[in-house]
């Protein structure tokens, strides 16, 4: 079974086991003294998989809502719709995510300059727009929920 990231890394500080065994110690299947390093990659590659699915599955929900495709979402469009539609998906993965404005940028072939600003354009309008604020809190809560399941 592949630890998590925290067990990985509480293992590191010295304050779990992987294995039945302490950092320092090694297992009796061990062949060398990094023997650990395969399960903190393991770990690391899990929880990155994870959160890259968080930012595809706003990307879709966001699309489903506003009636457009998840590939226009990351597509080179500049219509009106698209742009609201993208950057509330950005404002989005910001908030219901640990993901970083690059990680976000990545997920929709974006300079993380690109996502800053659209981000924080969605929230003046989230704050201004009493039709947008509303659109920001239903993707919000559908997506919290999704999420939890």
């Amino acid at each position: 079974m592949t630890p998590t990231l925290d067990e990985v890394v509480q293992f590191l500080m010295g304050a779990g086991q992987i294995d039945g065994v302490y950092f320092g110690e090694m297992p009796e299947h061990a062949k060398s003294t990094h023997w650990w390093r395969k399960h903190l990659q393991a770990a690391y590659t899990a929880s990155v998989d994870t959160e890259f699915m968080d930012l595809k599955r706003i990307r879709k929900e966001v699309a489903k809502y506003y009636r457009t495709a998840p590939d226009a979402l990351a597509g080179r469009g500049r219509s009106k719709g698209i742009v609201t539609a993208r950057q509330m998906a950005y404002l989005l993965c910001r908030t219901l995510t640990p993901c970083s404005t690059p990680e976000i940028g990545d997920a929709f072939g974006r300079d993380h300059s690109t996502v800053v600003m659209g981000i924080e354009s969605m929230k003046r309008r989230v704050n201004s727009d009493p039709i947008i604020g509303q659109q920001y809190s239903e993707l919000k809560q559908q997506l919290e929920e999704r999420i939890e399941q």
